[in-house]
């Protein structure tokens, strides 16, 4: 579920995600996860999901 943040809360490194897609053509989920924790291992708090490097023109609501 998304959250509204605050400008002020708005801040430090903010890295587009990558959507990851299995063979079939579905999203692959689990190694989705796998990405976000490196972020979060990294310090990240805050990704943009679906923008430029996510395919977000691509996907269903659903899957964003």
């Amino acid at each position: 579920m998304a959250t509204v943040l605050q400008k002020d809360e708005i801040k430090g490194i903010i890295p587009p995600l990558v959507s990851t897609f299995r063979p079939d053509g579905d999203l692959d989920l689990e190694l989705f996860k796998g990405e976000l924790r490196f972020m979060e291992g990294a310090g990240i708090h805050i990704a943009v999901v679906g923008g430029s490097t996510g395919s977000g023109d691509e996907l269903s609501a659903e899957e964003l």
